[in-house]
């Protein structure tokens, strides 16, 4: 037959009361860290600060020194904004590539304006290298290559310099336009 639970005795005259008090230390310190956070946060991210707080809390007791509390806790909060701010940059560099790539036909013409036009119209009449042809490759190359943090100016440089660029720069294409 198996043997009853023991149970415990606590070493608390009073459980209630420090319960209680630890409960009431807790809170405070969950308020002061959401307090922190700036007003548009997202629910999420304040349900995610209260339980790192209560997480970081439980090592600490009321008795303990509120200094060092508040730099425990404060190192949380600066945690949940940095991961905010890189959510954000990322959200803005999706944001910019998604840009970039529909935009794939307007940043071809602005690359094609920067050669001899006889060059580029010898180009576009040759069998795959037409205008739409041309924006579509183009609209994949800078789906694959883009991370969005790149500036317009470093964009339109490295896709000069690039395959059609280097197209329209060689002798080849030269030659048959007569440039």
């Amino acid at each position: 037959m198996p043997r009853s639970p023991r149970i415990r005795e606590s070493d608390d005259r009073e459980p209630g009361r420090t319960r209680e008090a630890r409960r009431a230390w807790r809170s405070t310190w969950k308020s002061w860290a959401v307090s922190e956070l700036s007003a548009e946060t997202p629910r999420p991210i304040r349900v995610q600060v209260r339980a790192a707080v209560e997480r970081a809390l439980a090592h600490f007791g009321p008795d303990d020194d509120q200094a060092e509390v508040r730099d425990v806790i404060a190192g949380v909060v600066e945690e949940v904004h940095s991961h905010v701010r890189a959510a954000a940059l990322q959200a803005a560099h999706a944001e910019t590539k998604r840009e970039v790539v529909a935009g794939a036909e307007e940043v071809l013409s602005a690359i094609l304006a920067h050669f001899p036009q006889p060059a580029v119209a010898a180009m576009l009449r040759r069998p795959g290298y037409s205008r739409p042809l041309l924006a579509e490759r183009l609209r994949r190359f800078l789906d694959r290559r883009l991370t969005g943090g790149e500036s317009s100016e470093r964009i339109m440089s490295s896709l000069s310099a690039g395959s059609i660029g280097a197209s329209l720069s060689s002798p080849r294409w030269r030659r048959r336009c007569g440039c």
